[in-house]
């Protein structure tokens, strides 16, 4: 980042037309500096034609918001020709986005280019103050402040009903911004808005999350409707308390019915749910078994504490509807849960599906706390050297008991197979030890994880087996290196 400001400072970077940047650091105090470059340069008369900024801070304690930061900058009208503006980060913002709405109002922002604006947060804890901010931004979002806004992007802010219904009544007034595309998630939702919605009142939105408490609400309402739901993706999260058999009933008769299977995006069932979730007949999993879902990217099945036998029927299920085609673009699969209630045959089933070219696009795969997964290392090792899995960014088999034997499969993978964009690989809590770690370094060639950042080896499962020395950890490291 220093290097970035001081080129700045010294009237380089002239042509630039589009800056990313993500800041990972404990205070983040880079933005402010770039910022405040910026602005030096608008004051020293040199050209800045940046078109796209995207600026994102992961550090959770950063105390100066990026938002303020890039306001500050706006109003100096160090970015004249904006088109496309990001801004992302750990903290909450909502001080920072008033200060923008208030700088717009006073007259001191101008924003005549803009024509994306995209608001993101990591972490959020209430849905309250979200909302009040959205009212405000909402309060602006017309002609006179925004003339060339087409697209707003606030799935990563979540609004309340409440919130949800000012916006909406705003992007219906005469003086409102001509939106193109709206991409917003809601934690809670009123019956009316929903029928609106699913009635497609709101062309321009193409993009609607419902989590937590609007989940509810808004399936009743699809269900019901009398064609499928005018969205180009829905994401689907249950709040950790899950949704009830009404809730699984619904998700399951608006896949069924035709109503959301053709939309539906993100599918994320968080928390504990009952065990008729799964059941002997797994009416969910039925679902994926004989409906295609061809828009379902990202997918966390429900947990339960049921018996394997059941679990595996259930993953049958969609290892079946994976085979024939019916999730063609899933690109996550993450598998959370207890550890307990899938089997072998269950781990087994998914992996045929892999076998069988169904997973070919599948990015990010979570398997950790699986028991079964140690019991199947051979299937999943089969997959990965087969090179079915051939576009895998994360794979997470943390505490899946794999100890060295499974390091005989995994490394037998890694011969037959380079895993050229794995970036993320997690082995801890495997009980595995020297033996293992051995039988992994010798199956690395240069080319056999070229991307991989970040690989977590720590050996302890609470079982006594598995011990990592420093002269395997060492052996381990020459071989990465």
């Amino acid at each position: 980042m220093g290097a970035l400001v001081k080129r700045m400072r010294d009237g380089g970077l002239s042509s630039l037309r589009t800056l990313k940047i993500e800041e990972a650091g404990p205070q983040g105090g880079g933005m402010k500096d770039l910022c405040s470059a910026f602005i030096d340069a608008k004051r020293a008369r040199r050209n800045v034609a940046i078109e796209t900024l995207s600026l994102s801070c992961k550090a959770a304690r950063y105390d100066g918001d990026i938002l303020f930061q890039v306001t500050r900058a706006l109003s100096a009208d160090a970015f004249p020709s904006l088109r496309n503006l990001e801004v992302a980060s750990y903290r909450v913002g909502f001080d920072a986005l008033k200060s923008l709405v208030g700088s717009l109002r006073d007259g001191s922002l101008s924003l005549p280019t803009l024509e994306r604006l995209r608001l993101q947060n990591f972490y959020f804890e209430v849905t309250t103050r979200s909302s009040v901010s959205v009212m405000d931004l909402s309060a602006v979002l017309t002609k006179g402040f925004f003339p060339r806004l087409r697209v707003l992007d606030l799935q990563d802010v979540l609004v309340s009903a409440e919130g949800a219904a000012v916006l909406f009544r705003s992007l219906a007034s005469d003086q409102a911004i001509s939106l193109e595309a709206l991409h917003l998630s809601v934690g809670s939702l009123s019956e009316s808005l929903a029928q609106s919605i699913c009635a497609g009142q709101y062309p321009f939105l193409q993009t609607f999350g419902v989590k937590y408490e609007a989940v509810i609400p808004f399936l009743k309402v699809a269900v019901s409707a009398e064609g499928p739901v005018p969205l180009s993706a829905l994401d689907i999260v249950t709040g950790v308390n899950g949704i009830g058999e009404e809730g699984v009933r619904m998700i399951r008769e608006g896949i069924v019915g035709g109503k959301i299977s053709g939309c539906v995006r993100v599918m994320k069932f968080e928390g504990v749910h009952k065990s008729w979730a799964f059941g002997e007949e797994s009416p969910l999993f039925e679902a994926f078994r004989s409906v295609p879902m061809p828009t379902l990217t990202f997918l966390q099945p429900p947990v339960t504490s049921v018996q394997p036998k059941s679990a595996d029927s259930a993953y049958g299920a969609l290892s079946e509807g994976m085979k024939r085609g019916n999730l063609p673009s899933l690109q996550r699969l993450y598998l959370l849960s207890d550890g307990r209630e899938v089997g072998k045959a269950g781990i087994e089933a998914l992996m045929e599906a892999a076998l069988a070219d169904r997973l070919l696009g599948l990015e990010e795969l979570d398997l950790s706390e699986k028991r079964a997964v140690g019991e199947a290392a051979e299937s999943l090792c089969a997959a990965l050297g087969a090179g079915k899995l051939p576009k895998l960014r994360i794979l997470n088999l943390k505490g899946c008991y794999l100890y060295d034997k499974g390091m005989v499969s995994f490394s037998d993978a890694l011969r037959a197979n380079d895993l050229i964009f794995l970036e993320q690989l997690f082995l801890e809590a495997n009980g595995i030890g020297d033996e293992g770690v051995g039988l992994l370094a010798a199956s690395l060639k240069p080319s056999s994880l070229p991307m991989l950042s970040e690989l977590t080896l720590t050996n302890r499962l609470g079982t006594g087996k598995g011990e990592i020395t420093a002269e395997g950890g060492s052996a381990f490291g020459r071989a990465l290196s």
